[in-house]
């Protein structure tokens, strides 16, 4: 046999419904990519045989109106077309909503690949290089998971 619902446990129910729509109603309008805006700051942290490490900063700007944290990041630095490091997120990042924020980076550059060397090579024949970023960060929020595509090129001057 059902037994009915008081109706102050009914309107309990409806305004804890109404409110938790109403919060995610909020949070969620159209989601704009995070953008990417610079990489700096790089120091060398360790050099070990053939492998150096760099730590830096990747800046960049939140403009969602909800906070979200980063699940994975994929990011390539390349130099005259060859790839020359990898950079991955030293811990976890949660990032605040309309916020800059930085993801401190480690590059690990392997010395004994070809590519590295000649990249190495050529920076110092010339006084300018330009390194391309390439790759993507996945971020999630609750309900949202989103891949924002990387394509950064730095000017550098030796």
């Amino acid at each position: 046999m059902l037994y009915p619902i008081s109706t102050k446990i009914y309107s309990l129910i409806k305004g804890i419904g109404f409110w938790i729509l109403l919060l995610f109603m909020q949070g969620c309008g159209p989601y704009k990519n995070v953008e990417f805006k610079s990489i700096d700051s790089f120091t060398v942290t360790s050099f070990k045989g053939s492998l150096v490490t760099l730590e830096g900063q990747a800046l960049f700007h939140n403009p969602n109106n909800m906070s979200v944290k980063l699940s994975e990041a994929n990011i390539d630095v390349f130099m005259d077309g060859g790839k020359v490091a990898k950079l991955e997120p030293i811990g976890k990042i949660k990032i605040k909503s309309n916020h800059d924020f930085t993801i401190p980076v480690r590059a690990t550059i392997d010395l004994s690949e070809s590519d590295t060397i000649s990249g190495l090579l050529s920076m110092l024949s010339n006084k300018s290089k330009n390194l391309e970023f390439k790759g993507y960060i996945v971020l999630k929020s609750l309900l949202i998971t989103k891949k924002v595509e990387i394509n950064y090129n730095l000017p550098m001057k030796f």
